[in-house]
């Protein structure tokens, strides 16, 4: 279903949350199981956590390193994991028994991303070397090694078939590539200030992304012309997600001043470029993800919590 979506009538007053989730740590990287029963969280002391996404109950918790992880990256299924360290090594653990099944290495730089392509088969990893490699999962090399801008890449995303990896560069640009043959597709060069949120829709038709000047731009990938800007977030947005059918795009941000204060997580139906719901969160937003069912937004924040909204009827 295209970016596009039909329009909402749904009220746009902020409400609090239905359920929150306390945690130990700050979970960096939020999904939902396939069954729509758990929330995920890979969070900062190495421990991914199992939510019950309708009691708030840790269902299980699954150490996997004893020290802090940085960058995260859930697959699509919520299956494995992927974490780095400072060395820029990483390594991806299977979620079911906490196996660890692969170490990545030869990046030898701190990274800033990761991200599983569609089918799982690949991991995109971007760092401080100023190049997205590709790796090939199965065979546990680099497949392809991807020449960024003078900047750090903050975010990757893959396009649904997985054919086109984008990445937002602190030099404000955004790059796309071709992810089989690493041949540069696309430089988006018209965003004034840096871009945090990066999604594409769930047609691969379009791109969103959003970040410090607050408004959330949209591009046809037919010919990466900008088709749309929508505005109205009141903070600098960090994230961006859209529901699995593609009917909803959510945008949740930080507060110019201090990641402690609260700010709001925004829902938008794009073709009528309007906010039609606005949930409260209490700090800065890390990660937000749509149940498979487009009934609940999960978000994480600063604060050591993870909101849960319910969207009823669904969008």
């Amino acid at each position: 279903m295209r970016l596009a979506l039909v329009l909402l009538t749904a009220a746009t007053a902020a409400v609090a949350a239905d359920r929150e989730f306390s945690s130990p740590a700050i979970a960096f990287k939020l999904g939902f199981s396939n069954d729509g029963k758990s929330v995920v969280g890979v969070c900062e002391d190495g421990v991914v956590r199992f939510w019950d996404a309708e009691t708030g109950a840790v269902k299980r918790s699954l150490p996997l390193s004893t020290t802090p992880v940085w960058p995260v990256a859930l697959s699509d299924d919520a299956a494995r994991a992927a974490a780095s360290d400072k060395s820029g090594l990483i390594r991806i653990w299977d979620l079911k028994n906490g196996e660890l099944l692969q170490v990545l290495s030869g990046r030898n730089a701190r990274l800033d991303a990761l991200k599983f392509s569609p089918d799982g088969k690949r991991l995109a990893s971007a760092g401080r070397d100023r190049r997205v490699r590709m790796g090939d999962l199965t065979t546990g090399k680099d497949a392809v090694t991807l020449e960024d801008g003078f900047g750090e890449d903050v975010t990757l995303t893959f396009s649904p078939d997985g054919n086109l990896v984008a990445a937002p560069n602190t030099d404000t640009n955004i790059r796309v590539w071709n992810s089989q043959t690493g041949k540069l597709v696309a430089l988006l060069d018209q965003l004034p200030l840096s871009t945090f949120g990066l999604v594409f829709s769930s047609d691969g038709q379009h791109l969103a992304g959003a970040g410090v000047d607050r408004a959330v731009y949209i591009w046809n990938t037919a010919t990466w012309r900008l088709e749309r800007k929508l505005e109205g977030q009141p903070e600098m947005i960090s994230v961006l997600a859209l529901s699995p059918n593609g009917r909803i795009l959510v945008a949740g941000g930080f507060n110019q001043f201090s990641v402690t204060n609260p700010v709001k997580v925004m829902v938008w139906d794009v073709a009528s470029g309007k906010v039609v719901k606005s949930f409260d969160a209490p700090q800065a937003v890390i990660s937000a993800v749509v149940s498979p069912d487009g009934r609940s937004i999960a978000a994480a924040t600063m604060g050591k919590s993870v909101q849960v909204w319910q969207i009823t009827p669904p969008l």
